[in-house]
């Protein structure tokens, strides 16, 4: 997984991977690869930090070597382009599986930007076990790269732990509810801008949104927010270690990215009670928001439909349960993983 020092949704699948691996008898290191100051304290998790790419991967390579030794890996799992790269061509008896994430990956190109990814996602995949974080992403990565044939292909979703969900939501109190909330990394890909549109369109009474999250964005969001005039209706709460007591207690969250592999907030809120809206971008949330709930999906770059949407979401919402986030359930995607091993 990535260095530990900036965590994000990869990070966090990887943790949750391993816990339920863990859970179901497995014995699992984690190894964090990327320059980074974190010195690993944890039992079975190794900090790859060297400061430059080669000198990370002897270091991945001999941490490896040192390890099987005493105990065979029967299962390596590359979880970024960077891991992929110093797997693909570690010798080794156990077999390798690479799982794809990035909607950068199949983001348009220039011509020659294309072949030379191309050319490295051959080398790095072709004929190799590959899984992808929602069935679309995977589908499409197969459509943009014809010339990568995988030796075997299946969807391992962004997995859910809903206990876990429930007891740090319940570990602090935001202080306030029922408001509109938004969660995400404040970068052009989400597209808050669509967001603080929809919202200056709702009803003055509509309750206040909150926009959870740190990014390169934010000075422009918060200029826009007061040619809106929403200075006095949104709040912005930065990075928070433990969203999820916010996440909880707000009436709806609201997500508006252009592309997501799979969208982990949107499940994370499903499993915490919390009604979702969300923009029917690139990949992820038609995978999420099945059934009664996909008439909460909201097109693309239609900034009236995706206001309608918060007001019919605001109106009336179906009843929410567990089966609705059991197949992002982790205990089903360690199982998935478990296939290899057979």
């Amino acid at each position: 997984m990535p260095a530990l020092d900036n965590p994000g949704g990869v990070t966090i699948y990887s943790q949750t991977v391993a816990s339920a691996l863990r859970a179901r008898g497995h014995h699992v290191t984690v190894f964090a690869v990327g320059q980074s100051q974190h010195i690993a304290t944890a039992p079975d998790l190794y900090c790859i930090n060297a400061v430059t790419r080669a000198a990370r991967r002897r270091q991945l390579v001999d941490c490896l070597s040192t390890l099987e030794t005493s105990r065979p890996f029967d299962l390596l799992i590359a979880n970024n382009l960077q891991t992929a790269a110093f797997l693909r061509h570690h010798e080794c008896r156990a077999c390798k599986v690479f799982t794809l994430h990035q909607p950068s990956l199949l983001a348009p190109t220039g011509r020659l930007t294309h072949w030379r990814r191309q050319h490295r996602l051959k080398r790095l995949f072709h004929r190799q076990h590959l899984t992808a974080v929602s069935k679309a992403y995977l589908d499409n990565f197969l459509l943009h790269y014809p010339m990568i044939r995988p030796s075997s292909t299946q969807v391992t979703y962004n997995p859910i732990e809903q206990t876990y969900l429930l007891r740090r939501s319940g570990s602090a109190q935001s202080g306030e509810s029922g408001y509109l909330l938004s969660v995400g990394r404040l970068t052009r890909t989400k597209n808050h801008a669509a967001l603080l549109q929809a919202y200056a369109r709702l009803p003055s009474d509509t309750p206040e949104l909150i926009i959870m999250g740190d990014g390169p964005e934010k000075p422009v969001l918060q200029a826009l927010t007061q040619t809106l005039g929403l200075a006095n209706r949104v709040k912005w709460l930065g990075w928070q270690a433990n969203p999820y007591p916010f996440i909880r207690q707000a009436r709806l969250l609201v997500h508006t990215a252009r592309a997501e592999s799979f969208g982990r907030v949107l499940a994370e809120a499903l499993a915490l009670g919390t009604p979702v809206v969300a923009v029917d971008c690139r990949y992820g949330p038609a995978e999420i928001l099945t059934g009664a709930l996909a008439d909460f999906l909201a097109p693309p770059d239609d900034i009236d439909a995706l206001c309608h949407t918060i007001m019919r979401a605001l109106q009336h919402y179906p009843a929410l349960n567990g089966d609705i986030v059991a197949s992002f359930a982790a205990a089903r995607t360690a199982a998935a993983y478990e296939r290899y091993l057979s």
